[in-house]
């Protein structure tokens, strides 16, 4: 290696920046000395659906999150490729965005790394195979970059264009309510978009037929050793009877019930009440 190589002051302030492939897409990576986790992007995690894991000791991070304090609590296992270099390392999940995948202390530890800080160079031994890993270039490193900024404004742009949607669909939504029930002006905007959302409920004229079976049917059992009621039903007079009959008459067209054919079926009477309201009296 001649001394040029040796020499390059572009490595003396750099971290150790590369391309890996994870689920044959590539990623960045880098290897951070400082770093006392081994960590992945949230984002990478939920765009590949990789499977997580509960974090055996969570833990908190302030520096990595620009909202506050950031629980850590999920880990993930991630397969990678570099060059003919493929191994597998746990990473706690945190919303980064300088990288995808980031190399920290305990994955340094765990491969016996050696670094050349001159020439930024990690080497190391798996499986009897010996690997140096070679950094990428500043113009390489820039073109990542660019492209990572590239994609998050484009994502930024979705996201603002999507919300934008939503706002607007919000608004016909609510001046619909607003048109749609002049008739309850009476009633608080809130009532109002509530009724709406949920018109199927209480529609103007109900459809006929009864809703459709359930897979679980309940059913009451006897007590052993009782016996059928077998009582008359009571009387009354014509002007209810012919109302009554109405009524049911009505019910059964509409399909909202149906002749019983139990052996137990109970008489059933309504009975006008002192202010006008009806009363259902059983004979059990």
């Amino acid at each position: 290696m001649n001394s040029k190589a040796l020499d390059d002051p572009s490595q003396r302030e750099n971290l150790f920046h590369f391309k890996c492939f994870i689920k044959d897409s590539v990623r960045s990576l880098i290897i951070d000395s400082g770093s006392c986790a081994n960590v992945a992007s949230m984002a990478l995690v939920e765009f590949l659906k990789l499977p997580t894991t509960k974090h055996s000791t969570p833990y908190k991070l302030q520096w990595l999150s620009e909202c506050g304090e950031l629980r850590v609590h999920q880990q993930v296992m991630i397969k990678f490729k570099i060059g003919m270099y493929q191994d597998e390392v746990l990473c706690d999940v945190v919303p980064i965005q300088d990288c995808h995948v980031l190399l920290g202390r305990p994955w340094q530890h765990d491969r016996s790394t050696k670094h050349d800080g001159r020439t930024n160079k990690y080497s190391l031994v798996l499986n009897d195979h010996k690997y140096v890993l070679h950094h990428m270039s500043l113009s390489q490193v820039n073109d990542v970059y660019q492209t990572m900024s590239e994609s998050k404004e484009k994502k930024k742009c979705e996201e603002e264009h999507v919300e934008a949607e939503s706002q607007e669909e919000e608004e016909r939504r609510k001046d619909h309510v607003l048109q749609t029930n002049q008739s309850h002006s009476s009633l608080p905007n809130s009532i109002s978009f509530i009724l709406h959302d949920y018109e199927d409920v209480f529609p103007k004229k109900l459809p006929s037929g009864l809703p459709p079976l359930r897979i679980i049917e309940n059913q009451i059992d006897f007590v052993p050793g009782s016996q059928l009621p077998n009582k008359t039903a009571y009387r009354s007079n014509l002007e209810d009877t012919k109302e009554l009959q109405s009524q049911v008459e009505e019910l059964l067209n509409k399909g909202y019930v149906k002749e019983s054919i139990s052996p137990c079926v109970v008489p059933v009477l309504l009975v006008p009440k002192k202010y006008g309201t009806w009363c259902t009296c059983v004979d059990c």
